[in-house]
């Protein structure tokens, strides 16, 4: 974790020493809250992404007669910058077969930060997983989009695919017209 320090010249044998830390997320003391009462401030592990500006109210008070003088450091300003998210790739649903019913091309990937996304034409994405009916290849394309503590994640892709369903032999058996042919004189007889 990163530190803030604050420094004095005051002889601790005569003095006693207090410091009182204050943060803003404006370019200004006016307005600022008390974050920490030690010399070294560590700085919060859960900030949000963006300028933020401390300072350091320093307290010098004599230990003879109580006598104190306070002085402000200077402004520093810490920028918290958006964090690259971590991405679990979707996953390609094995055994897919036409059946004329909609079917889920991919498991859902995952994301640190930010929002996972799908489509199947890189142009319109969603949340949602994409479906297809129809026999043939699926290009899914995934990405993240940031928010205000991570940054965008490009598109990639993986392709899915629905195979063809396989045709049945007809278990129907066809009824074949009969002719009858007379043996006697040659003749076809009961034609319709």
């Amino acid at each position: 974790n990163k530190k803030l320090s604050a420094t004095n010249n005051a002889d601790t044998g005569t003095y006693n020493v207090s410091y009182q830390w204050y943060k803003n997320t404006s370019n200004s003391k006016t307005g600022a809250t008390s974050v920490g009462s030690a010399k070294d401030y560590t700085l919060e592990s859960n900030l949000n992404a963006g300028d933020y500006y401390y300072y350091c109210k320093i307290t010098v008070t004599r230990k003879d007669n109580g006598d104190s003088v306070s002085k402000d450091t200077n402004l520093v300003k810490v920028t918290v910058n958006k964090a690259k998210p971590g991405v679990t790739a979707p996953v390609k649903v094995d055994g897919l077969v036409y059946d004329n019913t909609e079917k889920t091309l991919v498991t859902a990937g995952a994301t640190t930060g930010g929002t996972m996304e799908y489509s199947l034409d890189n142009v319109t994405y969603s949340t949602v997983l994409p479906k297809a009916i129809n026999a043939g290849d699926y290009r899914v394309y995934y990405r993240v989009t940031g928010d205000s503590n991570y940054n965008s994640v490009a598109a990639e892709s993986i392709t899915s695919k629905i195979e063809k369903a396989e045709q049945a032999a007809p278990t129907t058996p066809y009824k074949v017209d009969e002719t009858i042919i007379d043996k006697k004189d040659g003749f076809i007889k009961d034609v319709d």
